[in-house]
C-alpha cells in the first residue's frame, strides 16, 4: 500500500486535464446558448461529475459559478460600450435586462449605469 501512496502524483499528474483557453473559447463564442454542466463535460470527453470536479480543482469555481462570471464580464464589457440591458442580456444569457440587472448588483455590486457612466 505504501508503494501506491508513492505513486499517487503520477497517477494523478496522468489525468486527463482541462484546457481553460479551450474552455473558454467555446462559452465566449455561444454565451447566449444554454450550458449545462453535461455539455461542457462533453467537451473533454468527461463525465459531468469529473468535469465539475476538476473545474472546482483548477479555478475554485464551479461550471455554473464560471459561466456566470464570462457572463457578467461581457455583459459589463458591453454595457461600457453603451450597449443596453436587454442587447447585453440577450447577448449573454440572460432572460432579461432585469435579471441581467440583478446578476450585476449581487455578483459585482455594480449596476448598468454605473457601467455605461465609467466610460464617460
Amino acid at each position: 500500500q505504501l508503494a501506491l501512496l508513492l505513486d499517487l502524483p503520477t497517477v494523478l499528474s496522468s489525468r486527463r486535464g482541462l484546457d481553460l483557453a479551450r474552455l473558454d473559447a467555446a462559452l465566449t463564442a455561444a454565451l447566449h446558448e444554454s450550458w449545462p454542466t453535461a455539455r461542457m463535460a462533453q467537451m473533454f470527453n468527461l463525465s459531468p461529475q469529473r468535469f465539475h470536479a476538476r473545474l472546482l480543482e483548477l479555478t475554485g469555481r464551479t461550471p455554473g459559478d464560471y459561466l456566470r462570471t464570462l457572463r457578467l464580464e461581457s455583459a459589463g464589457r458591453m454595457l461600457a460600450r453603451g450597449a443596453t440591458l436587454e442587447v447585453a442580456a440577450a447577448r449573454v444569457g440572460y432572460g432579461s435586462g432585469s435579471s441581467l440587472a440583478y446578476a450585476l448588483r449581487r455578483d459585482r455590486g455594480v449596476g448598468a449605469r454605473a457601467l455605461r457612466d465609467s466610460t464617460r
